[in-house]
């Protein structure tokens, strides 16, 4: 599964002081004993770049799943608040599509609200496209097979009728 948000922005309503170096990404099943896990760290190596994206591998399939992004600066106290759980499942071993909710709405002071803002899931159907592009193409070749054959028999025959006509 792969997650995308917004850099942090301090023009905008993100909280805290800048640089950030990069983000912390967690994840927890949806039960409310589960142990939050390390994700990954995704540096913020360049000042242009406004959409980051980590991906998650080894989750279950159809299971609900918590995810949370901070914002890490150097220093002490550098990890941020993390954001809004978005609650996200995955899908079962079939073609069903991914569900996806709104993160949770905060009740925080906006202060202290996490710098990270806009996670996105981002869950896709890359296999059943690449299979029906793969058709797709199959498919245009068998009848561009099939015109060149009937193409070349319709010369062939004409060639001889005009072989006759001329004896």
């Amino acid at each position: 599964m792969t997650i995308q948000w917004d850099a942090w922005d301090p023009e905008a309503t993100d909280a805290g002081d800048g640089p950030v170096i990069g983000y912390q990404v967690y994840y927890k099943l949806n039960q409310s004993n589960a142990s939050q896990i390390d994700a990954g760290f995704v540096p913020h190596m360049n000042e242009t770049q406004i959409v980051f994206q980590n991906t998650i591998g080894s989750l279950e399939p159809s299971t609900e799943y918590l995810i949370q992004v901070s914002a890490v600066r150097e220093g002490p106290g550098g990890i941020g608040e993390p954001s809004p759980n978005v609650n996200v499942s995955t899908v079962a071993m079939t073609t069903e599509l991914p569900t996806t909710t709104q993160p949770e709405p905060s009740t925080q002071d906006p202060e202290q609200m996490s710098p990270t803002t806009g996670v996105i899931i981002a869950q896709g159907r890359q296999s059943q496209d690449s299979t029906v592009i793969v058709a797709v193409v199959m498919i245009v070749l068998v009848i561009l097979v099939f015109i060149f054959a009937i193409i070349c028999f319709i010369r062939r025959y004409v060639r001889r009728i005009y072989k006759l006509l001329i004896m």
